[in-house]
């Protein structure tokens, strides 16, 4: 068996679920055999996994996620076919089947499932679920997108110096599309890490409006998209949509009992009560991110 660790902001719940996303992706990986197992130490998370041949479990995950295909929700010759409706415009009148075909592709474009090709084979689609009340990206933004903007950002900083264990603290630009076109623009994330739970109203001025360059965590953005898939922070109030509980456990546990724990479904006596929020990220509320976390002590809300 071999243990690895990185370092982890309990208080910063994008950081927790982003755990939780390498977690799914080693119970993925390393399938054979005993079960990949996790927990939780003060600052640090630490994965261990059934080989004794490898130095850094948790950079073989990274290194094969920043290389796995992702796979859009649209195929080739649907999205051709959406950018010739896009590029007709309104040159002519669309006929109503033409206008209910381009909505269809729209919405698969936007909001449709995508999925991680080998080695992880997964779909990942949560807010097609019950999950969608943790939806944080504006309805013009692309799920696919988000997250290869991310993955290509992943992949450029696991290129350079980056210590493992330091990796959900490495910051850099998004930028759509990958290469250096000068049609290249600034990406907003999915707004998972509360690091990014600002508003224009907070902080006095608004950086998308002045075209700033804000950093963001890209192995955070994209692991949670990833650990929310099994993962899910529970209301705190049934029916709630803003304030969200979670646990994080303090023993090793495989995947299948984590997520239980996590959310609070079992009784757990070695684990921690948080909760958090979902904020507005901008004054149309359009985005939308998580706030950093409290600590619930055991008798109390």
């Amino acid at each position: 068996m071999t243990v690895a660790s990185c370092r982890v902001d309990l208080r910063n719940p994008g950081q927790v679920l982003a755990c939780c996303g390498l977690l799914e992706l080693a119970d993925r990986y390393w399938r054979n055999g005993d079960p990949p197992e996790a927990w939780f130490g003060e600052d640090r998370f630490y994965l261990e996994v059934p080989r004794d041949d490898l130095s850094n479990p948790l950079r073989v995950l990274l290194e094969e996620l920043a290389g796995c295909e992702i796979c859009p929700p649209l195929t080739e010759e649907e999205h051709e076919e959406l950018r010739r409706s896009r590029r007709l415009g309104g040159r002519d009148e669309p006929s109503r089947e033409r206008q209910r075909r381009k909505q269809e592709l729209e919405n698969r474009w936007h909001a449709g499932a995508i999925r991680l090709g080998a080695p992880f084979n997964m779909v990942v689609d949560w807010w097609l679920q019950d999950g969608a009340t943790f939806k944080t990206w504006a309805g013009g933004q692309s799920v696919y997108q988000i997250a290869r903007v991310c993955q290509t950002a992943l992949r450029n900083l696991l290129d350079g110096t980056v210590e493992i264990e330091d990796v959900f603290d490495c910051s850099a630009v998004l930028r759509f599309p990958d290469g250096g076109s000068r049609r290249a623009r600034n990406h907003n994330p999915s707004g998972f890490d509360a690091r990014r739970a600002y508003r224009a109203l907070d902080i006095g001025f608004s950086p998308d409006v002045l075209g700033l360059k804000w950093r963001s965590f890209p192995a955070v953005e994209l692991l949670a998209l990833i650990g929310l898939q099994r993962f899910r922070p529970a209301p705190l109030e049934p029916g709630g949509r803003d304030v969200f509980v979670y646990r994080t456990w303090h023993v090793r546990l495989p995947v299948s009992v984590a997520s239980v724990v996590f959310s609070g479904i079992v009784a757990f006596p070695r684990s921690r009560r948080w909760r958090f929020q979902r904020v507005a990220r901008d004054e149309q509320n359009r985005y939308k991110g998580l706030s950093y976390s409290e600590e619930v002590e055991i008798g109390h809300a």
